[in-house]
């Protein structure tokens, strides 16, 4: 069975945790990480998704996001920040750098919960079909 972790880098304390809490009542998989050094303790082979705040200690430039993404092949990128904080052109630099979504982060708890879910389902099928073994009719190859 493959496990997915949620990490969730943000500095904003009350929007850490409230979505920790969010997130622990739906049963994820939930780390968080005090900032984007603490990034590299991800493990190469890890999937799931990552919740990563654009301020400092988060995320300050689009190509900062290769600090998650490398050598990681199995990890969704949303990146967040607060409402009226970041431009459109700054938005669209970290989505052609790596993330996969972008949220501010006064988004509806519902909403939320169905992206990750959507990015979850996104990914599973390619881990799947990766994992599957391939037999032949005799089980030797």
């Amino acid at each position: 069975m493959i496990e997915f972790t949620l990490w969730l880098i943000a500095r904003d304390r009350e929007i850490a945790g409230k979505w920790l809490r969010l997130f622990s009542r739906e049963r994820f998989n939930i780390k968080p990480l005090a900032g984007l050094a603490d990034a590299g303790s991800i493990p190469p082979d890890a999937c799931g998704l990552a919740l990563v705040e654009i301020c400092a200690g988060g995320l300050t430039a689009p190509e900062e996001l290769g600090t998650i993404l490398s050598g990681r092949k199995n990890i969704s990128i949303i990146a967040f920040s607060k409402p009226g904080k970041t431009s459109n052109t700054e938005i669209a630099s970290f989505l052609e750098h790596g993330a996969d979504d972008f949220i501010t982060s006064d988004i509806d708890e519902r909403v939320l919960l169905s992206k990750a879910k959507a990015h979850i389902r996104r990914l599973l099928p390619s881990l799947n079909l990766a994992r599957t073994a391939v037999m032949s009719a005799d089980g030797e190859i």
